[in-house]
């Protein structure tokens, strides 16, 4: 079975359904198809925005770091010229916490730290699932 989809500006789904000669797979009908690419659309969605909402908590705090330059990695929210010997509990990440609702532990931010923005939004998502 061959099913279309597409989506105009507005992100509706429009299907091209196959002819009478075609079987449909089990359990595949239009509906369950639209469902599916909804939930598609609407991950890639929440991953944009939790990027730009991270990218706002970045341009905030790599402000005060001049010496970093922009190249969105997680680390240039603090000094890279005199980095904090603990950043779980810095305000970069008490904003993430706040912002996206979740809890950042000392191994977890770690691991942030050392990302880029996108990379750091899907592992964000990661941890609004586990929450």
């Amino acid at each position: 079975m061959l099913v279309f989809i597409s989506h105009d500006e507005s992100m509706k789904a429009n299907f091209t359904l196959p002819s009478n000669n075609t079987t449909l797979i089990s359990g595949s009908t239009p509906r369950s198809l639209a469902n599916l690419f909804h939930c598609y659309h609407c991950k890639m969605r929440n991953q944009e925005s939790i990027y730009q909402m991270l990218h706002e908590i970045y341009q905030k705090h790599r402000r005060y770091h001049r010496e970093n330059g922009d190249s969105k990695q997680m680390c240039c929210m603090w000094s890279t010229e005199n980095p904090p010997d603990i950043i779980a509990d810095t305000e970069p990440f008490a904003d993430i916490e706040a912002t996206f609702n979740i809890i950042i532990d000392d191994e977890e931010a770690s691991n942030l730290y050392d990302l880029d923005l996108e990379d750091a939004a899907l592992r964000i998502m990661e941890i609004q699932k586990k929450e």
